[in-house]
């Protein structure tokens, strides 16, 4: 039976995110991920808005379409394998305090995002199993891939690294290779399943995890049913609110930030000149108002601040500095100082009563 035979209600809705997987992949083996788009007319940007839907049907044709071109049975795997631009409910799994507390918000997020999926975990003795359904108890095999190798994905990176799942159930029938599905799925894979599960010990997953944090995980599962973005917003606003995150970090580059949007760095150019602007462009126009807040609020060394704009110098930074405001950066701070030491008492800040 075909992939859309398998399928039989038509309007069955996944997160667009699948397809920013499916795009991303697709170029990293040398196909075109912009045409395959324009096949479907779907934009670039549109795959960077978190409220962004697909039909199921649609998903799957686009995974075909992959595997004729790029002849990779496995293709579903590998796009799971991609870690996807930063979202709400990906941040909540991975900021858990245990694996199982990602698992089970992960259930929870299926639900509020896909009208194709359904995941049930259930305890069974020392095994906890993640049931993977869908509403009409229909498949694709190229979804299971996809979908099973995400979830494998994600749950390993909250599990020590040696772990695999105590096993797999596919609905697929065994591949004539199945090493793929053993290098991503692990060592014990029941094919031709009735039911798509996967299963780890249940030890494993209650194991409190050092690098967690619960304060992040919880607001972010809050932020998953009320944040609903324009499906028109562009690729240069997702740019810039993930630089505006590493700003204070020092050095940028484009590598950095299209790994962290789930892109090649070729793309997101291209992309960004597409929208009028580019990767310098809005570093630069990041970095210039960075530096007049911290300038003029006086409390940081002027050398700190140029620091961790990624200057290697302060002079370097004073020129850039001079360049956009017409004065140093030592200049601009004494005339705001010598502005608020005028201005009456009632307008003084608490920072002017303590200096």
């Amino acid at each position: 039976m075909t992939d859309q035979g398998m399928l039989q209600k038509r309007d069955q809705i996944v997160s667009g995110k699948s397809v920013l997987l499916t795009y991303t992949v697709l170029n990293d083996l040398g196909g075109d991920g912009d045409g395959l788009l324009a096949q479907f007319d779907i934009l670039p940007q549109h795959l960077m808005a978190e409220s962004f839907r697909i039909k199921a049907i649609v998903l799957i044709d686009m995974l075909n379409k992959c595997v004729a071109m790029t002849e990779r049975q496995d293709f579903g795997l590998l796009a799971g394998q991609r870690l996807p631009a930063t979202t709400s409910s990906g941040i909540s799994w991975l900021a858990s305090s245990t694996a199982l507390k990602g698992l089970q918000r992960a259930c929870q997020s299926a639900q509020n995002t896909d009208s194709g999926l359904f995941l049930s975990l259930v305890e069974s003795t020392d095994t906890h199993i993640l049931r993977i359904l869908n509403i009409e108890t229909t498949w694709s095999v190229l979804l299971e891939d996809l979908f099973v190798s995400r979830i494998c994905m994600l749950t390993q990176e909250t599990l020590p690294k040696t772990t695999w799942p105590r096993f797999v159930k596919l609905r697929r029938e065994k591949p004539a290779d199945p090493s793929p599905w053993h290098k991503f799925l692990g060592g014990v894979i029941y094919w031709g399943a009735d039911e798509t599960q996967i299963a780890w010990p249940s030890s494993l997953l209650r194991k409190q995890r050092l690098l967690s944090n619960e304060t992040t995980a919880k607001f972010n599962e809050s932020l998953t049913d009320k944040h609903e973005p324009s499906a028109d917003s562009s690729l240069a606003e997702h740019v810039e609110a993930n630089i505006k995150q590493q700003l204070n970090e020092g050095a940028l580059s484009p590598a950095l930030i299209s790994r962290n949007l789930g892109l090649s760095t070729r793309s997101m150019q291209r992309q960004l000149q597409k929208s009028g602007t580019n990767f310098k462009e809005i570093v630069r126009r990041l970095r210039k108002a960075e530096a007049k807040k911290s300038i003029a609020n006086g409390v940081e060394p002027i050398q700190a601040v140029a620091s961790r704009l990624g200057y290697n110098d302060v002079s370097a930074f004073s020129r850039a500095f001079k360049n956009w405001f017409g004065v140093s950066p030592t200049r601009y701070r004494a005339s705001i100082n010598q502005h608020e030491d005028g201005a009456p008492q009632s307008q003084r800040t608490s920072s002017d009563v303590r200096r």
